[in-house]
């Protein structure tokens, strides 16, 4: 499912574009982006955009889901993990304090970030999924 939206471009490269765009209510009752009202979003230019134009483009909301979960419970959960698996470790080795608790926390929440950059990574290889611009409105 994809969406439409409307923004300025603020900058080009090669195939690229970024695009300031208005946040929609949804943006502005999650909160996660800093800054004003605005996002900076970076989508394909196929058509030759250029900076200062008005375009519309759609926004690709397949992946939301996903990144939200990566991004928010990924951490919790293996930060989480990591702190019962040190907890188990502490146990069956007869060591009665925390510490193997607080560093396998520490390390689960480190493999959630690899995970998270990964993610990112492997997104931005995924051209179907990125927004890209469909009409240019004004030069």
């Amino acid at each position: 499912m994809s969406k439409e939206q409307q923004g300025i471009v603020i900058d080009t490269k090669e195939n690229t574009a970024k695009v300031k765009v208005a946040r929609h209510g949804d943006c502005e009752n999650c909160g996660a982006c800093p800054g004003d009202l605005a996002l900076v979003l970076e989508v394909i230019n196929t058509l030759g955009a250029k900076k200062g134009d008005k375009v519309i483009f759609e926004l690709r909301e397949e992946g939301m889901v996903k990144a939200t979960f990566i991004v928010y419970a990924l951490p919790l959960i293996l930060g989480t993990l990591g702190a019962v698996i040190g907890w188990l470790i502490s146990k069956g080795i007869n060591l009665d304090n925390s510490y193997l608790q607080v560093i396998g926390g520490i390390l689960g929440f480190v493999i959630s970030i690899g995970l998270i950059i990964r993610a990112e990574k492997d997104s931005k290889k995924d051209l179907k999924k990125v927004s890209r611009i469909t009409k240019i409105l004004e030069k």
